[in-house]
């Protein structure tokens, strides 16, 4: 559920005596994660796609994905549970909970930070598509 339509929705919600909370667990390395991977690996892309991007560029970025998701994935999913437990039994729980530090910080920048961001990940310039004549 988007943040901002839980925001939207808590105030009445809290009239009938619920409380709602956000969970946002993030990355955890779990079996489901390897299964991402093998997918990524098997997954190959449409012929006409495959004529606007060369297979490096599919390589490249899937190694990046394995990459950023190895970097910043939780090893274990302890934080989750205690978020869970502290929403539902906590004397004074959160609205939000963001377990990813890397969420908190982007949920904090401006949009054309953000762009930056994701348009000049690694692995050099974005493929040009071909030109239609």
């Amino acid at each position: 559920m988007p943040p901002n339509f839980l925001n939207n929705f808590r105030p009445d919600l809290k009239a009938f005596g619920i409380s709602a909370h956000l969970i946002e667990p993030g990355v955890n390395k779990t079996p489901m994660l390897s299964q991402l991977y093998e997918r990524l690996a098997a997954f190959e892309i449409p012929d006409d796609l495959a004529k606007e991007y060369p297979k490096e560029f599919l390589e490249k970025h899937i190694s990046y994905v394995r990459d950023v998701v190895e970097e910043f994935a939780a090893p274990n999913c302890d934080a989750v549970v205690d978020a869970y437990e502290h929403a539902l039994f906590g004397m004074y729980p959160r609205a939000r909970y963001s377990l990813l530090l890397v969420a908190k910080v982007l949920t904090h920048l401006p949009e054309y930070a953000l762009d930056y961001v994701f348009n000049h990940r690694a692995g050099g310039r974005k493929p040009h598509p071909r030109l239609i004549y």
